[in-house]
């Protein structure tokens, strides 16, 4: 039933990319009209729960509009972040794209991806799936804090977090539809389409929206290091799709979504697979919350989140080949109740009380959990506080998270800082903890895994070099103890481990001009290994300093360059310094293999209001 529906979309929004949009209401300054003063000054809810200017917020922020999204052409979440500083992808098992983060690999449960409150993380080994995974379709606003969040939101925030506002809200109004389409030699590139539909009925207000689109990665060659290698062509396919209901009564929402994600690969551990197997990552979620009100700035938000998963799933049965069949499905329950109070002039607070439940079950009789049965679950009890206080022209940051769980017992994460605006300039100094829960998965190949716990300190200086320009420096060091990594034992069974291997320090400079005729943003980040012991499988042998597959030189830039009346051309540049691989044949022999920096360009061109008088 889907297909069908795909092309007759397909058909009728044909082109390379085609808005249909019935007008609707706006609630925000459009992108284009914005000064750079009002750009610098936005309100984020992403680090504070409440509204506060991204100057000043605790935290180092980036955010990324709805028109800049549009700007760099970007057609997934990956291209975006690949534009802010600090991150940057790899490769994980079974061809799925993982995100590292300032010089560390983060992909299992150490980068937070929330969506209008909803985790999208799965929950057996606590990952996120990069490449035609996000749709941004309906994304208003990204907001990005660029260093941990676990003081808030807990363990899968130890390094960053991503904070995607969505459309789907009370404001959405009309009806909008969405096609897109590129092509690569010999097949398609990506094919999506989105329809979503908004209306209010007295004080009720119903959001619809609907998402179907796949993807070919690429139509090259891939050689493994033993030098096996297949054509990637129509063997690469990515699958994504998303349903979703959000309605509003006043103080209440609820929202429900499906999200039905597929990545087809032949890579293995160290064999090319004889046929394409497909992976599917399909998740349900509900969001039932009720936000209680007050004249005098306290707000009470008691809630109910529901998720259903079933990641990492292949369920037919598998001949002749060394794929495994992977049938495992994971239910998370978290109740909490949240409170807020905000005076405009003195005082800011957050404060929460959670608790979760993840329950997994094996639903292949041949296989069962470290405990001999075929479910296991955990349970996890958190409270949390965070206060901003106003002292003349300088705000006092204090919060802290506390977590207990019968596995891990208890973990207790501080925060603390001080940030000020000045004339011209901003100032932050941020001290973190943050930690890495284990997952199921975690747990049940090593009952006795401990969380990973990191420790941050930030120092962030923006000055407004002229009327149209602004530039922010941060610098951090980040240090890991416990640190969970995946590793085998002698037989080459799966396991995870601690190990004390995970550290970085670095500087991150971002430059932003603006003005009428266009606007720049460049940004520069560099890092360097630290607390890293000599034995760490990270490190590149030889190069002191250097992690495996992380370029410690980034330059990032896009332009914005309105050439006539409706039409707009945005170049974007990336540049990463040299990258290394390391490879250790059966016999224990090391080779690392040097590759040279690269450098990636993009240019799209933005064609408004073509047939729309406005």
């Amino acid at each position: 039933m889907k297909k069908p529906l795909f092309y007759l979309l397909y058909l009728i929004f044909i082109g390379n990319d085609v808005v249909a949009q019935l007008p609707q209401e706006k609630d925000t300054t459009p992108f284009y009209m914005m000064s750079l003063e009002q750009l610098m000054n936005m309100n984020v809810t992403v680090s504070s729960q409440l509204p506060m200017i991204s100057r000043e917020a605790p935290g180092a922020i980036s955010v990324v509009t709805e028109d800049e999204i549009k700007n760099i052409g970007a057609k997934d979440l990956m291209q975006v972040l690949q534009q802010v500083p600090g991150f940057n992808f790899g490769v994980d098992v079974d061809g799925i794209i993982g995100a590292g983060f300032r010089g560390n690999w983060a992909y299992e449960g150490k980068i937070l991806i929330l969506l209008d409150g909803m985790d999208l993380s799965e929950d057996l080994y606590s990952t996120n799936q990069f490449g035609f995974h996000f749709p941004l379709d309906r994304i208003k606003q990204i907001e990005i804090i660029r260093g941990p969040g676990a003081a808030i939101y807990g363990g899968n925030a130890a390094f960053a977090v991503i904070n995607i506002i969505s459309k789907n809200d009370k404001n959405f109004n009309g009806v909008e539809a969405t096609a897109g389409h590129s092509v690569i030699k010999n097949t398609f590139g990506i094919r999506q389409v989105s329809v979503a539909a908004g209306k209010s009925f007295g004080n009720a207000h119903i959001n619809l929206s609907s998402f179907i689109g796949e993807a070919n990665r690429s139509n090259q060659r891939y050689t493994d290091f033993k030098g096996n290698s297949y054509d990637m062509t129509n063997q690469s396919r990515i699958g994504n799709s998303e349903y979703r209901l959000d309605f509003f009564l006043k103080g209440l929402s609820v929202t429900g979504r499906y999200n039905f994600y597929s990545v087809e690969q032949r890579d293995g551990y160290d064999l090319i697979f004889k046929r394409p197997y497909t992976l599917n990552f399909n998740m349900g979620s509900v969001n039932v919350k009720y936000d209680f009100r007050t004249k005098g700035g306290l707000n009470i938000t008691p809630g109910v989140k529901l998720k259903f998963e079933e990641p990492w799933s292949y369920k037919k049965a598998v001949v002749d080949d060394d794929f495994r069949t992977f049938d495992k499905s994971v239910n998370k329950k978290t109740y909490y109740i949240h409170t807020s109070y905000n005076h405009l002039t003195y005082l800011n607070i957050v404060a929460g009380l959670e608790y979760y439940n993840v329950f997994s079950r094996e639903n292949l009789d041949s296989v069962k959990f470290f405990n001999g049965k075929n479910s296991f679950c955990i349970d996890n009890y958190a409270a949390f506080f965070q206060s901003v206080i106003k002292i003349t022209d300088f705000n006092i940051i204090f919060g802290n998270r506390v977590e207990y769980s019968p596995y891990f017992g208890t973990s207790f994460v501080p925060r603390t800082g001080i940030t000020t605006i000045q004339d011209g300039y901003h100032l932050k100094a941020l001290y973190s903890k943050s930690f890495r829960t284990p997952s199921i998965e975690n747990i049940n190949l090593n009952p006795e895994i401990k969380p990973e716990e990191i420790t941050s300190y930030e120092v962030e200086i923006g000055k407004k070099l002229s009327a149209n320009s602004y530039l922010t420096s941060n610098a951090y060091i980040m240090k890991s103890s416990n640190t969970i990594i995946y590793s085998y034992d002698e037989n080459l069974n799966d396991k995870y481990i601690n190990h004390n291997c995970t550290g970085s320090y670095g500087l991150e400079l971002d430059y932003r001009i603006k003005n009428k005729y266009f606007y720049s943003n460049i940004n520069y980040s560099f890092y360097q290994s630290y607390n890293i012991d000599d034995t760490c499988i990270f490190l590149v042998p030889g190069k002191p300093g250097q992690v495996l597959g992380f370029a410690r030189h980034m330059i990032n830039a896009n332009v914005n360059i309105p050439i006539l009346k409706n039409v707009k051309l945005n170049p974007s540049f990336n540049y990463f310094s040299k990258r290394y691989s390391r490879l250790q044949d059966d016999d224990g022999v090391v080779t690392v293999t040097e590759y040279n920096p690269s450098f990636y360009t993009n240019l799209s061109v933005n064609f408004e209001n073509l047939f729309v008088k406005k």
